[in-house]
């Protein structure tokens, strides 16, 4: 990842992420018994360009280290993971 391209991979994960968690604050959801239970997200993204052969569970990996970070900063928050290996 270069310059721009990668600044705005990285806006744009983290900004989905977060329409996703406020969608998920928002959200109500009743159950039968009535309890409406309160839903949030703790969300851990990967950005990166993976080379040839790179396992998709490594990326996983990556994105779940990201995810427990954000639970260990507050919960419902975004981590991003980016992969700033640069590539040959």
């Amino acid at each position: 990842m270069q310059g721009r391209t990668a600044r705005w991979l990285c806006q744009r994960a983290f900004f989905f992420s977060n329409r996703l968690c406020d969608a998920l604050r928002q959200a109500t959801l009743e159950l039968s018994c009535g309890k409406a239970p309160r839903i949030t997200a703790s969300i851990g993204v990967y950005v990166g360009v993976p080379e040839a052969g790179t396992a998709w569970q490594a990326m996983l990996g990556a994105a779940d280290v990201a995810m427990y970070q954000a639970k260990r900063d507050g919960r419902v928050r975004v981590a991003l993971h980016v992969d700033r290996q640069p590539k040959a």
